[in-house]
């Protein structure tokens, strides 16, 4: 299994002003995971984004793809214990197949793909 780094870069702390969400005190790292794709399809692009928001930002994979059986570690420099806890993830097959969910992130160390 290959492990890749992936990292979100924006600021959490305004996310929380712009949503009202109010979380429990919790480490300063609770929002990293590491994302497995157990599916059987190569993917060509990877999306993170606070459950609120419409626009889903940049592809957090660049021009890397993530292949079967592979895992990336995602982090979020910059994150509080004021940091929202629930994100949309979605992952783009090379087939241009969609997967999508909603994951409370401050309760999951890993996210799989199936």
């Amino acid at each position: 299994m290959n492990i890749r780094q992936a990292s979100l870069f924006f600021p959490l702390t305004s996310l929380l002003l712009a949503t009202g969400f109010v979380v429990k005190p919790v480490l300063a790292d609770h929002l990293n995971f590491t994302f497995y794709n157990e599916s059987s399809k190569p993917i060509y692009a990877l999306y993170v984004s606070a459950a609120h928001f419409r626009d889903w930002g940049s592809d957090i994979l660049g021009t890397d793809t993530l292949g079967m059986g592979e895992s990336t570690r995602i982090t979020f420099p910059g994150q509080d214990n004021d940091s929202p806890c629930i994100y949309d993830i979605k992952a783009v097959f090379t087939d241009n197949s969609v997967s999508t969910g909603r994951y409370n992130l401050c309760a999951a160390d890993y996210v799989t793909v199936r």
